[in-house]
């Protein structure tokens, strides 16, 4: 572990072990903050650039995912990097930023699915992200804590589910070996594939054990 992030791991540890209203806890907290904002090492969204005020809308989500981040601080795992968990939290903070643009300016054309999908693109293929950040991702699909993933399977093919798809897809697996492995043609895996993330309780379920 690099030195900078030893020192943001300490911080962390420091702020959840001193009480909440504790002026120790704000403190180690504020050079935490610091800390990540001089990092250079939040995600860049670069896959959103195009967005009308991308610039305004990315700063809304950083403040957004700093203050989340800090009110959530307990939660923090100390096995992974701070800013594998901070930039986790900001995917999710930067999508509701975006949806709230949409709602200011309706005239703005936005694709809430789509804009979904294109957040579990950016988590499979690893868009700024960092190894620690496609662990900590790979970690919460392969223990799946409340089974919703494996839940999800194709007809009556328990086997093929969307756990074990997301698993294939992280170790950057083409459909033709999915198709081939699962022996579901690949229409039929991307479809199912493409339906489920969407659901409304698998967004929020990743958002739940990854925000």
């Amino acid at each position: 572990m690099c030195e900078l992030a030893e020192q943001m791991r300490q911080l962390a540890m420091e702020a959840q072990n001193n009480s909440s209203n504790s002026v120790a806890r704000r403190k180690a907290l504020n050079s935490l903050v610091k800390l990540i904002q001089g990092s250079g090492l939040l995600t860049r969204q670069q896959s959103w650039s195009q967005l009308p005020n991308f610039e305004e809308i990315y700063q809304e989500a950083v403040n957004d995912a700093l203050v989340k981040f800090c009110k959530d601080i307990e939660k923090y795992s100390p096995q992974y990097p701070v800013m594998a968990w901070v930039n986790h939290i900001f995917r999710w903070c930067f999508l509701d930023a975006v949806s709230r643009y949409r709602e200011r300016t309706p005239i703005c054309s936005f694709d809430e699915e789509a804009a979904e999908e294109r957040l579990f693109k950016d988590l499979l293929e690893g868009e700024g992200q960092s190894k620690e950040d496609a662990n900590l991702f790979r970690d919460f699909i392969e223990s799946d804590p409340e089974g919703i993933l494996r839940d999800l399977h194709i007809r009556r093919d328990r086997n093929t589910n969307l756990q074990k798809i997301l698993i294939f897809l992280c170790e950057g697996r083409e459909w033709k070996d999915i198709s081939t492995k699962s022996g579901h043609p690949i229409p039929t895996l991307s479809s199912f594939y493409q339906r489920s993330i969407k659901k409304r309780n698998v967004v929020e379920y990743c958002r739940k054990y990854l925000q």
